[in-house]
């Protein structure tokens, strides 16, 4: 097996997989006392923005991680207590990985987007479609990788606490909103095993949920700019109300207020321009890439409240994906549904430069286009919710995951 490189989830730096830090274990106490003293590891204070917090200690094998065959990760006694362990941590910035993801090596699917776009709505609506109808297309495992340093950020307790609020059957809310503080990653392992795989395949989905603030930190969005150039595919998120084309309709169609017009706009082609900028169009032509645009049920509504003399091709609220029935992905209709939003961004919204900027840095072959709602409706000006009722969440992905090789059926 090749000494393949592996991407951090944490701090999105890349090392060989023979580089990997071991870490104890060891959580025995005899007479009150732990039998292997914490440490202060500096690497993972400064990637948490801490001081002197305390943990498990990191350490280098003195032998090799790997077999001469590769394979599973060998198990490494502690120098301090002399107990094996096969926990692998990253060897920039300490934090502990899935020993999977380091054995066969990390293909990830990022999610960004800017402040607005609805990230973390979307990631959340994505992985409960995931969960109820990912079996559909070969995706037969959606399991939480729960090893942050702090339990109350690990991905299982953080999802179950959004998600219940999100999707309660009688008073669903919004998470709160996203501070500009570094938090943990959410990390799902996607796993394929159906009759028609080949073999297990394992992707890694991490929402890295960021605040879209530091698209205008010169010094922060250098991150995300990793995520973009290293992930085997990118959803880019794009919040709708933020497109001057769109801002006459959606006020009309009572959907925003002209008092609000000016505080929600964000240009999403000077968003997507910075981080082309900082990757340097490096490693980025043989990527997919899903420009998304977010919560397209508001702009239905607009169109419907305040006719127009246009509508979204290929997009009907009341048409959901058809793979959830026939469990095959039809290409006709992605094709379909990405010449049509394209045409209304050009023709209508104002933004068909982005389409030119992706092409640009992708070819055009990786790149299609979007339209999902993780609400399936918008929330009353009092922000109360009705029923979710996603739509199409999950197209952005599943197109991602058959262009990089998941076993996804296919008409």
């Amino acid at each position: 097996m090749s000494n393949k490189r592996i991407i951090c989830p944490y701090c999105s730096k890349s090392f060989l997989r023979t580089e990997a830090l071991y870490q104890c274990t060891n959580n025995e106490k005899k007479d009150g006392q732990d039998v292997c003293p914490m440490v202060i590891d500096a690497e993972l204070n400064n990637h948490w923005g801490e001081t002197n917090v305390p943990s498990r200690l990191v350490f280098k094998s003195k032998s090799s991680v790997f077999g001469l065959f590769g394979g599973e990760a060998k198990p490494a006694k502690c120098p301090q207590c002399g107990q094996p362990t096969q926990r692998l941590v990253c060897p920039h910035c300490h934090n502990a990985l899935p020993t999977q993801m380091v054995e066969d090596g990390s293909e990830i699917i990022s999610i960004v987007g800017d402040r607005s776009s609805g990230k973390t709505v979307y990631f959340l609506s994505l992985i409960h479609e995931l969960k109820k109808y990912g079996y559909k297309i070969g995706v037969f495992e959606v399991n939480p990788m729960d090893l942050s340093y702090d339990e109350k950020t690990r991905t299982s307790v953080v999802y179950e606490s959004m998600s219940g609020k999100l999707f309660d059957p009688k008073y669903p809310s919004l998470p709160n909103q996203t501070h500009v503080s570094r938090p943990a990653p959410l990390i799902f392992k996607l796993s394929s095993k159906g009759p028609n795989s080949k073999s297990v395949k394992s992707i890694y989905l991490v929402f890295y949920d960021t605040a879209g603030e530091i698209f205008r930190d010169a010094n922060k969005i250098d991150d995300i700019a990793r995520y973009l150039k290293d992930s085997s595919g990118v959803i880019f998120l794009i919040d709708p109300f933020t497109m001057d084309g769109l801002q006459d309709t959606l006020v009309d169609g009572g959907v925003i207020e002209k008092d609000n017009e000016s505080s929600v706009r964000t240009d999403p082609t000077r968003i997507f321009d910075r981080l082309t900028q900082f990757t340097n169009n490096e490693k980025l032509k043989d990527k997919p890439l899903a420009l998304t645009y977010s919560k397209i049920d508001a702009v239905i509504t607009a169109l419907h409240n305040c006719p127009q003399d246009y509508e979204i091709p290929g997009i009907d609220l009341s048409l959901n994906s058809t793979f959830i029935k026939t469990g095959i992905l039809n290409l006709d209709e992605i094709e379909r549904i990405h010449e049509g939003i394209k045409t209304v961004s050009e023709q209508k919204w104002d933004v068909g430069n982005l389409w030119s900027q992706a092409s640009n840095s992708y070819s055009d072959n990786n790149v299609r286009m979007f339209a999902v709602s993780a609400l399936g409706n918008n929330p009353d000006k009092a922000g109360n919710l009705e029923k979710v009722r996603p739509y199409r969440v999950m197209d952005p992905l599943v197109w991602i995951l058959y262009k990089i090789g998941f076993d996804i059926p296919t008409e």
